[in-house]
Parts: C-alpha cells; sequence; structure tokens
C-alpha cells in the first residue's frame, strides 16, 4: 500500500466507536521501521483509552488487528505488526498529525 491510500483509507475510515485502528496506526507510524511487537502496540492501546479501565489482555485480544490485517493495513510479523507500506519522515509525519487529530 503506497502513502496516498494508506492516508485516504485513514482519512475516510469509520471511527464512531473506538479509536483502536487510528492508535495502532499512529503508534506504528512513529517507530522507525514501522514494526512493533503486539505488547508493545496493547500497551499504547491501553495508555490511550486509560478512561476504559482495562487490562492490557482486553486490548491484546481485541479485533483490531483481524481488522486492519484484513483492511491490509497492517501484517502480521513473528513478534507482532508492521504497517503494510514504506513512508518517508515527512509522511510518517504526516499520517501521525492525522491520526492523532482524529483519535477521540
Amino acid at each position: 500500500m503506497n502513502f496516498e491510500k494508506l492516508f485516504e483509507k485513514i482519512q475516510n475510515g469509520r471511527y464512531h466507536q473506538a479509536n483502536y485502528q487510528l492508535v495502532v496506526i499512529c503508534h506504528l507510524s512513529q517507530t522507525p521501521d514501522l514494526r512493533d511487537n503486539k505488547k508493545a502496540i496493547a500497551q499504547a492501546l491501553q495508555d490511550k483509552n486509560k478512561a476504559q479501565k482495562r487490562d492490557i489482555g482486553h486490548f491484546m485480544n481485541c479485533p483490531v488487528w483481524r481488522v486492519l490485517t484484513d483492511h491490509k493495513i497492517i501484517t502480521k510479523i513473528s513478534d507482532g505488526y508492521k504497517l503494510n507500506t514504506n513512508l518517508s519522515n515527512s509522511q510518517k509525519k504526516k499520517i501521525t498529525k492525522l491520526c492523532k487529530e482524529l483519535i477521540k
């Protein structure tokens, strides 16, 4: 997936119920190689959703992983997930900015 398609998918996504997809994409877009282990991403989800008072297990097993994988936005790797794109530093910043603007 190229930058334009990813940006468009984020921009046109439906995030009425939860911010989980945006948090995962934002987290991965801020890593040097667009990948991280599942526990670190789940921790980011928990941090952004403190009001829910859920344990890390909830975020480790929620549907966001399947949804983003099915939409080909992320790919499962040995110990976690990676974004399905290559981004320049300026593109990373644009994705991160958009996600943060959309996160409630």
